[in-house]
């Protein structure tokens, strides 16, 4: 199987419809760890460390310290992460393709969303658009 080129100098931005205004730390269960939970963990521990599709391979790794749900492809998963979706926080990939969290109410964020060099795509929407 062809490994994946990662996204460089790229900024995947909070869904169009969250509800979002402020980043906000992905619950921890009592006995488990949810899939946002454990990525939120890591990039937050170790920014610019880790290529998306490497990371989600750490993650099935320690599957059974997490709640079950898989992410079917590293690629997608990136789009559809609740990260992006609900709890207010964007992905940048550096020029190597490495990820950090960026929080929707930081000047990070906004100095992302508005540099031309960086390219911006859309996490998923939470609702398929009327």
């Amino acid at each position: 199987m062809a490994k994946k080129t990662p996204y460089t100098d790229t900024f995947v931005t909070v869904s169009p419809d969250s509800t979002a205004t402020a980043a906000a730390e992905p619950p921890q269960l009592k006995t488990k760890t949810t899939e946002a939970r454990a990525i939120w963990e890591i990039l937050l521990r170790e920014p610019y460390k880790w290529i998306w599709s490497e990371l989600i391979t750490k993650i099935r790794k320690d599957a059974e310290r997490y709640d079950g749900r898989v992410i079917p492809d590293a690629d997608s998963g990136l789009f559809s992460s609740l990260l992006c979706k609900k709890y207010g926080w964007g992905i940048n990939h550096d020029f190597e393709g490495r990820v950090a969290l960026v929080a929707i109410d930081s000047d990070e964020y906004k100095e992302l969303e508005s540099n031309p060099q960086v390219k911006k795509i859309h996490a998923f929407r939470n609702k398929a658009k009327q």
